[in-house]
């Protein structure tokens, strides 16, 4: 926390084992309007001090003589801590420019320091932490929105599921059983045709009110596999349909938590009803691998494709590839989009396994 009138000054931690290089560094910090909670000359020490006293910035020379250098304390501090580091260094070959990346630092400031070059890269550190931060805040914001969006979809698709099992199927088996306790014998041969035809048609309307209620309710068995989710749903999906569908998955994926099963699910019964609505396809190849504890999954079609940036991301029928996006996001994944005019559509998505 800080101001610029200095009525709340900056907390800085000075990570530096020459102590006359340490101590000029922070007169000059003092002299600008910081405050220096101390000095540390080892990373062991810089990892204590930080921990107890939160700095606002910590300044880290990245070669120190004994224990962890600069950018292992760095590291340790980064993946602990959201608290900017700014590398301190004389010299830097191009092999620790590229460890001291990893650590994600917030600025360099070349030895020996300079009053106006000490102060910009501070400043620039704490306006791009704070920016950050914000983002951060927002990012998780419109996540924990999104999940409520999500959570709501999924009440409705029960509520929706139920609606239809209690009221239309159930009217529709109805319909059937009495139907075909009508004696018709007696009748022309027109009329038994047509009654025939009533019966086809009334259970062709079950099959398909079955299909649709297996298809848009929430998971119920926590214990059904992704593989096997996915097969149910296009085996309801297409069984009537002319599209014929790859599914290319390895034999074994571990066990994955509900609600990222769930999205993935989701995700491909979207892009499937997109081809079966929008591609004019004839075959659609599904292919899911799994390496180093992400689950990387493609859907393709064979379909007339279309150019993405002519329709706004927003447009029907396109709006189930935000929602799509948004359900990626949910659980940590990424979701791309590649599509051309005569060419097909190809979705690609990696999703981190969370295991159980």
């Amino acid at each position: 926390m800080r101001e610029d009138t200095g009525s709340v000054k900056t907390k800085i931690l000075i990570v530096e084992d020459e102590n006359i290089v340490a101590r000029d560094i922070q007169q000059r910090l003092r002299s600008l309007g910081y405050d220096v909670l101390s000095i540390a000359s080892t990373g062991e020490s810089a990892i204590s001090q930080t921990e107890k006293n939160r700095p606002d910035l910590i300044l880290m020379d990245i070669k120190l003589k004994s224990g962890m250098d600069g950018i292992e304390t760095a590291e340790h501090i980064h993946n602990r801590l959201d608290i900017p580091v700014v590398y301190l260094t004389a010299y830097a070959d191009n092999h620790t420019l590229e460890r001291a990346k990893i650590t994600e630092p917030f600025g360099y400031i070349i030895k020996p320091v300079e009053d106006t070059e000490l102060k910009s890269a501070i400043e620039l550190a704490l306006y791009r932490h704070t920016t950050e931060v914000k983002l951060k805040l927002e990012q998780q914001r419109v996540k924990e929105l999104t999940h409520k969006i999500i959570t709501a979809q999924e009440e409705e698709r029960l509520y929706l599921a139920s609606e239809i099992h209690d009221d239309l199927l159930q009217g529709l088996v109805a319909v059937l059983y009495f139907l075909q306790m009508i004696d018709l014998s007696s009748l022309d041969q027109k009329t038994q045709n047509q009654k025939k035809e009533l019966i086809k048609i009334i259970k062709s309307s079950i099959g398909r009110c079955r299909g649709l209620i297996s298809e848009i309710e929430p998971l119920r068995e926590p214990k059904m596999g992704l593989i096997q989710a996915i097969k149910k749903s296009i085996d309801q999906k297409f069984v009537n349909a002319d599209i014929k569908v790859h599914l290319d998955y390895p034999e074994k994926i571990a066990k994955i938590n509900l609600l990222t099963k769930t999205n993935i699910l989701r995700i491909i019964q979207e892009a499937l009803t997109n081809v079966q609505k929008h591609a004019d396809a004839t075959e659609v190849f599904i292919k899911i691998t799994t390496s180093r504890g992400k689950l990387r999954l493609k859907v393709k079609d064979n379909g007339i494709g279309f150019n993405p940036k002519s329709i706004p991301l927003k447009t029907s029928p396109h709006y189930g590839l935000l929602t799509m996006r948004e359900r990626a996001q949910l659980i940590g994944g990424e979701l791309t989009l590649s599509s051309r005019p005569g060419k097909g559509t190809t979705i690609k998505g990696i999703f981190p396994l969370i295991f159980r």
